[in-house]
């Protein structure tokens, strides 16, 4: 079946346009069939838009009705009719236009459709509505409602930084490798076989570049793409708004920021958000285990002295607290648990690397502790208020190695935050992180690595550590780094650059690099760095993140309209799949299998 396409069946309307004061005007409405309805003598058909919903009152006896009685859910229509009031009686007030209904005159029927795995209202499988994504935006009106609300952002995004003279300019797709922290897409060349190119991780170089060449402010929508294990936050294959500007300092990129937001808020969300506090990356860790702290949450880690656990005697922290390790506790008032809560919390905790955890009880009449028996009830009121409790409730302590001890203690403050209702889910809380490590030491692959990226300009009262050659300074070095965390999401991160020639050397050889692989990864760049770079600094926002916050989701395929499962694979299409031989030949690739 095919209906041509002509002016008798082109929409004159959208469905909530149409009003009580439009009473018998005839109209022309497009779109699909949401339900159906038997009453008796009349079908109403539910027609859907995208602008919502309108009901269509059919009479059985109708050449129009008799002529299409077959059809079905989903099928698209063009339907032109009168408009007129609904009785009384029969309105709808849970929809726009529950007063009025349309009689039609003409129904063609444009598209039919087949039974669809799921309709609106059904519970579906996550793998299932992936792989009929498009159906799932008929299903989920809230997903189609992100996509506007991520249009909305970044025309506020473009209009703000035009105003400002940013210049919007694409940067290339097929690129080189350079160092990241994650994985790269490589792309294999059919003109020099054996050769490839790098799906960018980001426009990094290029946009240093861009400043180089007396672009002095730059953005772009920029699309990005690291093969890495993925979670509920992450995609193969991402958009960032990406900025530099050159001659510029911490405060002017952390104020052009704080304007952007400030917009988006008011004009999406219409809240006004004014405050924008700092912390160092150290004191983040201290306070909440996290450099990305939620700061709607009003429980904080308090460091225990490691003396007062020598003078404990509980074995469960002495065997954990050796030299250079440190003993944390995190207070959660008014909290009491079961034995099988606690036994639950003491598996969650072993699965992250630990022991376990002790914790202390405070009650009206009694103290209650695993190690009660073992110490005295004033020591225990000491190690209690020491590790922050004050009223009654349940501090929880934990010692050893710091990374694990704030991993450990990070994830309970979250976790009992989101338990006892103590995050107010109406606020939005920013805050900057500054201050970074420069270098970290992975030991995964056992060698020192840069925090951000190597790009990034360290303070300038470290910069003389770089000229020695001890290891234990790189520790000491801090970053010209700083992140914005929104409600415990890293919503952007940035940082100075650097833009000397030898001190950009100096950073790749202190990374490992020889002088060959400095020149075969990044001598395009020195070369361009050489010919005089100003100085100058950027940002990079996750834009599904950006969107996750302004629509109060979790999930970043909730935010993106093809999203991949954590395996990366697109259900809907089934890619990545096989080459065929053919086409691998002509790039000059085999594949090997694993068996």
């Amino acid at each position: 079946m095919f209906s041509e396409w002509n002016q008798s069946i082109k929409r004159t309307h959208l469905s909530e346009e149409i009003n009580l004061q439009m009473e018998d005007q005839t109209v022309v409405l497009n779109g699909w069939i949401k339900a159906i309805r038997d009453h008796g003598p009349l079908v109403f058909i539910d027609l859907w838009d995208e602008s919502g919903l309108i009901q269509i009152n059919c009479d059985k006896n109708s050449s129009q009705w008799k002529k299409h009685q077959s059809l079905g859910y989903d099928c698209i229509l063009s339907v032109r009719g009168k408009v007129k009031a609904r009785p009384k009686n029969m309105q709808n007030k849970k929809i726009k236009t529950g007063e009025i209904e349309i009689i039609p005159q003409e129904i063609t029927l444009l598209s039919k459709a087949k039974t669809a795995p799921f309709r609106s209202g059904d519970t579906v499988n996550e793998d299932l509505a992936l792989q009929y994504r498009y159906l799932d935006f008929r299903r989920r009106p809230a997903l189609k409602q992100n996509l506007k609300i991520r249009h909305k952002a970044l025309q506020i995004i473009r209009q703000e930084l035009s105003k400002q003279n940013f210049c919007e300019i694409e940067t290339p797709i097929l690129y080189k490798s350079t160092p990241e922290g994650a994985r790269d897409y490589l792309v294999p060349s059919r003109k020099q076989k054996g050769c490839f190119y790098a799906l960018p991780q980001s426009p990094q170089t290029l946009k240093q570049l861009l400043m180089l060449s007396s672009f002095e402010k730059y953005f772009q929508i920029a699309r990005c793409f690291r093969d890495e294990d993925l979670r509920s936050n992450r995609q193969p294959e991402f958009t960032q708004l990406d900025l530099e500007m050159s001659f510029a300092d911490e405060e002017n990129i952390l104020s052009l920021t704080e304007q952007l937001i400030q917009k988006i808020w008011k004009e999406i969300k219409n809240e006004t958000v004014s405050d924008f506090p700092h912390l160092s990356y150290q004191s983040a860790l201290d306070r909440f285990g996290t450099d990305k702290p939620d700061l709607r949450n009003p429980l904080e880690l308090k460091r225990i002295d490691s003396e007062i656990i020598k003078t404990s005697n509980v074995k469960v922290l002495l065997s954990a607290l050796n030299q250079g390790s440190c003993a944390k506790g995190l207070f959660v008032p008014h909290l009491t648990f079961s034995r099988s809560r606690s036994d639950e919390i003491q598996k969650t905790v072993k699965s992250m690397g630990a022991q376990g955890i002790l914790w202390i009880q405070k009650t009206e009449t009694e103290w209650k502790s695993p190690i009660k028996k073992h110490i005295s009830e004033n020591f225990l009121q000491k190690l209690y208020e020491k590790a922050g409790g004050r009223e009654e409730g349940i501090c929880f302590i934990s010692s050893g190695e710091s990374a694990l001890v704030n991993t450990v203690l990070s994830q309970l403050l979250f976790l009992f935050g989101k338990e006892e209702n103590l995050i107010d889910s109406s606020q939005t809380k920013f805050v900057w992180i500054k201050d970074f490590p420069y270098f970290y030491f992975d030991p995964e692959i056992k060698k020192w690595t840069a925090l951000h990226h190597p790009f990034t300009l360290p303070q300038q009262k470290d910069i003389a550590l770089l000229s020695e050659s001890l290891t234990e300074n790189l520790s000491k070095i801090k970053a010209r780094a700083y992140d914005l965390v929104c409600n415990g999401h890293e919503l952007a991160g940035g940082s100075l650059r650097i833009f000397d020639t030898a001190l950009q050397k100096r950073i790749f050889s202190v990374l490992g690099l020889s002088q060959q692989d400095i020149e075969n990864q990044f001598g395009f760049f020195l070369t361009a760095l050489s010919y005089g770079a100003p100085p100058h600094g950027g940002i990079a926002w996750g834009i599904e993140r950006l969107i996750m916050l302004l629509t109060n989701t979790n999930n970043i395929r909730d935010v993106m309209a093809f999203p991949k499962t954590t395996r990366a694979v697109c259900l809907m299409s089934q890619a990545p799949s096989p080459a065929n031989t053919d086409t691998l030949t002509e790039l000059g690739l085999s594949v090997i299998k694993n068996e």
